[in-house]
Protein backbone atom coordinates (compact mmCIF):
# COMPACT_ATOMS: atom_id res chain seq x y z
CA UNK A 1 0.00 0.00 0.00
CA UNK A 2 1.20 3.54 -0.93
CA UNK A 3 2.76 5.71 1.45
CA UNK A 4 0.62 8.36 0.01
CA UNK A 5 -2.21 6.66 1.65
CA UNK A 6 -0.83 6.00 5.13
CA UNK A 7 0.13 9.75 5.55
CA UNK A 8 -2.82 10.98 3.98
CA UNK A 9 -5.09 9.03 6.61
CA UNK A 10 -2.49 9.83 9.33
CA UNK A 11 -3.25 13.22 8.47
CA UNK A 12 -7.10 12.68 8.27
CA UNK A 13 -7.46 10.84 11.64
CA UNK A 14 -5.28 13.36 13.53
CA UNK A 15 -6.55 16.54 12.19
CA UNK A 16 -3.77 18.85 12.24
CA UNK A 17 -1.18 16.76 13.36
CA UNK A 18 2.73 18.06 12.95
CA UNK A 19 5.22 15.90 11.00
CA UNK A 20 6.42 13.92 13.92
CA UNK A 21 3.22 13.22 15.28
CA UNK A 22 2.42 11.83 11.79
CA UNK A 23 6.02 10.41 11.30
CA UNK A 24 4.82 8.30 14.41
CA UNK A 25 1.35 7.60 13.72
CA UNK A 26 2.50 5.67 10.35
CA UNK A 27 5.72 3.89 12.40
CA UNK A 28 8.33 5.85 10.23
CA UNK A 29 11.33 8.02 12.09
CA UNK A 30 11.45 11.31 12.45
CA UNK A 31 12.29 13.86 9.50
CA UNK A 32 11.11 10.52 7.33
CA UNK A 33 8.38 12.39 6.00
CA UNK A 34 9.71 16.03 5.63
CA UNK A 35 9.51 15.71 1.40
CA UNK A 36 6.60 13.79 1.34
CA UNK A 37 4.94 16.19 3.08
CA UNK A 38 5.88 19.17 0.72
CA UNK A 39 4.92 17.29 -2.29
CA UNK A 40 2.13 16.49 -0.95
CA UNK A 41 1.22 20.84 -0.46
CA UNK A 42 2.75 21.48 -3.36
CA UNK A 43 0.37 19.36 -5.23
CA UNK A 44 -2.30 20.72 -3.29
CA UNK A 45 -3.40 17.64 -0.99
CA UNK A 46 -2.84 19.19 2.35
CA UNK A 47 -1.98 22.61 3.36
CA UNK A 48 0.69 23.42 5.75
CA UNK A 49 0.08 26.33 8.76
CA UNK A 50 3.15 26.79 11.23
CA UNK A 51 4.29 23.12 10.88
CA UNK A 52 0.80 21.63 11.37
CA UNK A 53 -0.66 19.64 8.18
CA UNK A 54 -4.66 19.53 7.24
CA UNK A 55 -5.69 17.34 4.32
CA UNK A 56 -7.27 20.19 1.33
CA UNK A 57 -10.77 19.10 0.13
CA UNK A 58 -8.77 17.57 -2.71
CA UNK A 59 -6.49 15.72 -0.45
CA UNK A 60 -9.77 14.29 0.96
CA UNK A 61 -11.32 13.16 -1.99
CA UNK A 62 -8.05 11.49 -3.23
CA UNK A 63 -7.79 9.35 0.38
CA UNK A 64 -11.59 8.60 -0.17
CA UNK A 65 -10.90 6.81 -3.18
CA UNK A 66 -7.73 4.83 -1.88
CA UNK A 67 -9.40 4.04 1.19
CA UNK A 68 -12.08 2.35 -1.84
CA UNK A 69 -9.39 0.74 -3.81
CA UNK A 70 -7.64 -0.58 -0.20
CA UNK A 71 -11.59 -2.18 1.29
CA UNK A 72 -11.47 -4.03 -2.61
CA UNK A 73 -8.16 -5.48 -2.05
CA UNK A 74 -9.56 -6.69 1.33
CA UNK A 75 -11.24 -10.01 2.09
CA UNK A 76 -14.67 -8.61 3.52
CA UNK A 77 -15.85 -12.02 4.90
CA UNK A 78 -12.83 -12.57 7.14
CA UNK A 79 -12.47 -8.72 8.05
CA UNK A 80 -16.12 -8.70 9.31
CA UNK A 81 -15.85 -11.46 11.56
CA UNK A 82 -12.45 -9.83 12.55
CA UNK A 83 -14.25 -6.40 13.21
CA UNK A 84 -16.95 -8.28 15.28
CA UNK A 85 -14.08 -9.51 17.82
CA UNK A 86 -12.63 -5.98 18.03
CA UNK A 87 -16.19 -4.70 18.39
CA UNK A 88 -16.27 -6.81 21.75
CA UNK A 89 -12.88 -5.51 22.69
CA UNK A 90 -13.66 -1.98 22.06
CA UNK A 91 -16.88 -2.15 24.15
CA UNK A 92 -14.46 -3.43 27.23
CA UNK A 93 -12.10 -0.57 26.61
CA UNK A 94 -14.81 2.17 26.75
CA UNK A 95 -15.48 0.78 30.03
CA UNK A 96 -12.00 1.22 31.12
CA UNK A 97 -12.16 4.61 29.77
CA UNK A 98 -15.33 5.73 31.32
CA UNK A 99 -14.02 3.81 34.90
CA UNK A 100 -10.89 5.88 34.26
CA UNK A 101 -13.17 9.23 34.80
CA UNK A 102 -15.65 8.80 36.78
CA UNK A 103 -16.23 6.64 39.96
CA UNK A 104 -19.86 6.11 39.32
CA UNK A 105 -22.01 8.28 37.61
CA UNK A 106 -21.87 11.02 39.65
CA UNK A 107 -19.04 11.23 40.61
CA UNK A 108 -16.06 11.93 38.67
CA UNK A 109 -12.00 10.07 39.03
CA UNK A 110 -9.62 12.77 40.91
CA UNK A 111 -7.09 9.92 40.69
CA UNK A 112 -7.19 10.57 45.03
CA UNK A 113 -7.29 6.67 44.94
CA UNK A 114 -4.57 5.15 43.80
CA UNK A 115 -5.89 1.50 44.05
CA UNK A 116 -9.14 2.69 42.31
CA UNK A 117 -6.35 3.55 39.02
CA UNK A 118 -4.82 0.19 39.73
CA UNK A 119 -7.33 -1.45 38.85
CA UNK A 120 -8.74 0.14 36.05
CA UNK A 121 -5.08 0.32 34.34
CA UNK A 122 -4.95 -3.63 35.12
CA UNK A 123 -8.40 -3.58 33.71
CA UNK A 124 -6.91 -1.70 30.58
CA UNK A 125 -3.52 -4.27 30.22
CA UNK A 126 -6.66 -6.83 30.29
CA UNK A 127 -7.91 -5.88 27.52
CA UNK A 128 -4.82 -5.10 25.28
CA UNK A 129 -3.62 -8.95 26.07
CA UNK A 130 -7.25 -9.72 24.51
CA UNK A 131 -7.31 -7.69 21.59
CA UNK A 132 -3.69 -8.91 20.53
CA UNK A 133 -4.70 -12.05 18.31
CA UNK A 134 -7.55 -9.39 16.73
CA UNK A 135 -5.03 -7.04 15.53
CA UNK A 136 -2.92 -9.56 14.51
CA UNK A 137 -5.55 -11.06 12.33
CA UNK A 138 -7.02 -7.44 11.08
CA UNK A 139 -3.36 -6.54 10.55
CA UNK A 140 -2.56 -10.03 8.07
CA UNK A 141 -5.51 -8.40 6.18
CA UNK A 142 -4.68 -5.00 5.63
CA UNK A 143 -0.68 -4.80 6.67
CA UNK A 144 -0.95 -0.71 6.38
CA UNK A 145 -2.44 -1.15 10.25
CA UNK A 146 0.48 -2.66 11.47
CA UNK A 147 2.03 0.29 13.68
CA UNK A 148 -1.43 -0.01 15.63
CA UNK A 149 -0.24 -2.48 18.25
CA UNK A 150 3.35 -0.85 18.86
CA UNK A 151 1.36 2.46 19.46
CA UNK A 152 -1.11 0.91 21.78
CA UNK A 153 1.69 -0.93 23.41
CA UNK A 154 3.60 2.45 24.14
CA UNK A 155 0.98 4.13 25.53
CA UNK A 156 0.13 1.53 27.81
CA UNK A 157 3.78 1.35 29.10
CA UNK A 158 3.93 4.76 29.46
CA UNK A 159 0.38 4.52 31.75
CA UNK A 160 1.82 1.99 33.41
CA UNK A 161 4.84 3.92 34.22
CA UNK A 162 2.84 6.43 35.96
CA UNK A 163 2.02 8.76 33.07
CA UNK A 164 -1.35 8.77 33.23
CA UNK A 165 -1.87 11.22 30.62
CA UNK A 166 -1.47 8.36 28.28
CA UNK A 167 -4.46 6.77 28.95
CA UNK A 168 -7.17 8.62 27.80
CA UNK A 169 -5.57 12.42 26.67
CA UNK A 170 -6.84 13.33 23.54
CA UNK A 171 -3.61 15.71 23.49
CA UNK A 172 -1.27 12.83 23.82
CA UNK A 173 -1.02 9.68 21.22
CA UNK A 174 -2.95 7.69 24.34
CA UNK A 175 -4.40 4.72 24.42
CA UNK A 176 -7.79 6.00 23.56
CA UNK A 177 -6.77 8.43 20.61
CA UNK A 178 -5.22 5.49 19.04
CA UNK A 179 -7.54 3.03 19.77
CA UNK A 180 -10.31 5.36 18.14
CA UNK A 181 -7.93 6.11 15.55
CA UNK A 182 -7.92 2.22 15.24
CA UNK A 183 -11.65 2.34 15.36
CA UNK A 184 -11.80 4.69 12.37
CA UNK A 185 -9.17 2.69 10.30
CA UNK A 186 -11.79 -0.59 10.66
CA UNK A 187 -14.91 1.22 9.73
CA UNK A 188 -13.36 2.38 6.61
CA UNK A 189 -11.78 -0.98 5.51
CA UNK A 190 -15.67 -2.52 6.56
CA UNK A 191 -17.16 0.45 4.52
CA UNK A 192 -19.11 1.22 7.67
CA UNK A 193 -20.20 5.01 9.21
CA UNK A 194 -19.53 5.75 12.50
CA UNK A 195 -22.36 7.50 13.01
CA UNK A 196 -24.53 3.99 12.28
CA UNK A 197 -22.18 1.81 14.51
CA UNK A 198 -22.81 4.46 17.19
CA UNK A 199 -26.63 4.38 16.84
CA UNK A 200 -26.25 0.15 17.46
CA UNK A 201 -24.00 0.50 20.65
CA UNK A 202 -20.93 -0.24 18.48
CA UNK A 203 -18.72 2.98 18.09
CA UNK A 204 -17.75 5.43 20.92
Amino acid sequence: MSEELRVLQAIRLKGRPTEPETAAAIGVPEGALRQPLRALVDAGLCAETRGRYQLTSAGRDLLARQVAEERDSVNQTALAAFYDRFVEHNAVVKQVITQWQLIDAGTPNDHNDPDYDAQVIGRLADVHAASAATLAGVIGLAPRLAPYPHRLAGALAKVQAGEHTWLASPLADSYHTVWFELHEDLLGLAGLARADEAAAGRAE
